[in-house]
């Protein structure tokens, strides 16, 4: 995975002190352009893996493992920016084409 510097500023303010990483939803978008649905949470559940990039940790089922770790967030923080954006390299697509 990897996270933009912009990304990982933000990631780290949207994270509650009681939160010790984010659980990872799911994405509304395709490989090409996503906004990842993260949730603050303390520990990963039972069917959870933990996955950390650049000290920022996310718990992820085992059906959405490869797709995150194969991701890149980045952030736009412009006026009419998106926010949070994730895709994938072109070989970890995960949408039909």
């Amino acid at each position: 995975m990897i996270i933009s510097e912009e990304a990982q500023k933000r990631l780290k303010k949207l994270l509650p002190a009681n939160s010790n990483g984010f659980r990872y939803i799911g994405h509304v978008g395709t490989c090409r352009g996503s906004t990842p649905i993260l949730k603050p949470a303390q520990k990963p559940a039972e069917d959870e893996s933990v996955i950390e990039s650049y000290g920022i940790v996310f718990y992820v089922t085992e059906e959405n493992f490869e797709r995150l770790d194969r991701a890149i967030i980045d952030y736009d923080p412009s006026f009419m920016g998106k926010g949070l954006t994730m895709n994938w390299h072109k070989d970890g697509c995960a949408c039909n084409h």
